[in-house]
């Protein structure tokens, strides 16, 4: 899911403090963004975005509701109920020997290139490459290491900042300006016609690109979701849908509102109801319908939501740097857990079965959610899964700066598969 360029770990852990972060009400999750910081020529910086779990962008913005198929309304206001089974965690700093083992048997070079993990497809891996000449979005194949190119990005891009694969269709955003962060485009790409679509720009209404905060889109489902900038003071945002098959774009909600995520049945995001109000609300529809759908009683009220992520059995968000929030499909209330060091700040989160990964700016995490222990992955590496592959790249430095060589590295998850020590 993350990854981050070696000796940058440094840059990655602030970037929570540029200007697109810090913005009053604007928080981020899951974004990777690979790229060079304004501040800082010459150093590359990542930052991670990835599917199954959306980055919640928080647009601070007056709330006004714009809809298409069935108007979201407002969550019913309810107690919020005491969640439940509170656990402190414990991370490992090295990846356990039985996991080693499994990365061992399935692991394949990327010579003379730098590759980082970010979306998993059908025996591919997807993700952002870079050479000595070039740089873009490439696939790997995991079985024989071999990369595809599949879109080059211009040499003032900056470059990707997410990605998200399902149904035979690519989706990734990157950054067209290596001195704005907020001049971005969304492009999707067809795995079985090779087309690359254009979907959308972070152009404001007024023209200009100003620092609009980045999208994270979603795919499946027959479209692709995101929270598309509208204007900038106040910050108003729009959450669209793209149509792949009849390339019709909808407009779903606006307002303050994060980008969305797929969780269970449902399309998920975050909105505040009201131009006064402090904390946010989960809003939800039929991921095929779009019909407007009721949370859960425990959703309903308004809480604090910092990083949201999904997929199809969980529902994660954070509600400080070291609390995190995990709801199970159809269960009741939801676990807390407690991260255990500043070290590990939850941010950039995805799932991949059972297991939560993100980067906290030292390193790359996995997080077994069923024994509540977990490992780092040193940097500069990346890690992206779904419910059945977990993958990671973990990239060797180079002599003096020569573009170094990637190692590719899966294995398959299980629900007999877990984190059951904490190597020191």
């Amino acid at each position: 899911m993350v990854f981050a360029e070696w000796p940058l770990g440094r840059v990655l852990r602030r970037l929570r403090d540029h200007g697109l972060v810090r913005r009053s009400a604007v928080q981020l999750d899951r974004f990777q963004y690979l790229g060079r910081h304004p501040g800082r020529t010459g150093l590359h910086l990542v930052v991670n975005l990835r599917r199954l779990a959306v980055v919640l962008v928080l647009w601070s913005a007056l709330a006004c509701s714009t809809t298409a198929t069935g108007n979201p309304t407002a969550a019913p206001s309810s107690p919020r109920p005491t969640p439940i089974m509170p656990v402190t965690t414990c991370i490992g700093s090295t990846v356990p020997n039985d996991w080693a083992a499994h990365f061992q048997q399935a692991t394949v070079p990327v010579p003379a290139i730098q590759f980082a993990a970010m979306a998993v497809g059908p025996g591919m891996v997807f993700g952002y490459y870079r050479t000595g000449s070039a740089q873009g979005v490439a696939r790997v194949d995991l079985a024989t290491g071999s990369l595809d190119v599949i879109s080059t990005l211009a040499p003032e891009a900056s470059g990707l900042s997410w990605m998200s694969f399902a149904d035979n269709w690519l989706v990734w955003t990157q950054g067209d300006s290596q001195t704005n962060l907020g001049q971005w485009s969304i492009h999707a790409w067809s795995l079985q016609s090779r087309a690359v679509l254009a979907l959308t720009t972070s152009r404001l209404a007024n023209g200009l690109y100003g620092s609009a905060p980045l999208a994270f889109p979603v795919v499946g489902h027959g479209y692709v979701a995101w929270a598309q900038p509208v204007q900038q003071s106040p910050l108003v945002g729009e959450l669209r849908l793209y149509r792949l098959d009849t390339q019709q774009v909808m407009t779903l909600d606006s307002g303050r509102l994060s980008s969305p995520v797929f969780w269970g049945d449902n399309l998920v995001w975050a909105r505040y109801a009201t131009p006064a109000a402090t904390k946010p609300t989960f809003r939800m529809v039929n991921a095929d319908t779009l019909a407007s759908t009721a949370p859960p009683s425990d959703l309903a009220t308004p809480q604090d939501i910092l990083y949201l992520a999904g997929s199809p059995s969980y529902l994660v968000w954070s509600s400080s740097q070291t609390t995190l929030n995990v709801k199970r499909v159809g269960s009741a209330g939801w676990r807390t857990y407690s991260i255990p060091d500043n070290a590990h700040v939850l941010q950039f989160m995805t799932l991949a079965g059972h297991f939560l990964l993100w980067s906290g700016g030292q390193s790359n995490t996995v997080l077994d959610l069923d024994s509540a222990k977990g490992f780092d992955i040193p940097l500069p590496s990346g890690v992206a899964g779904t419910d059945k592959l977990l993958v990671i790249s973990r990239m060797a430095a180079g002599i003096k700066g020569a573009i170094s060589t990637t190692y590719v590295s899966s294995t398959a998850l299980s629900s007999d598969l877990g984190v059951h020590e904490c190597a020191p």
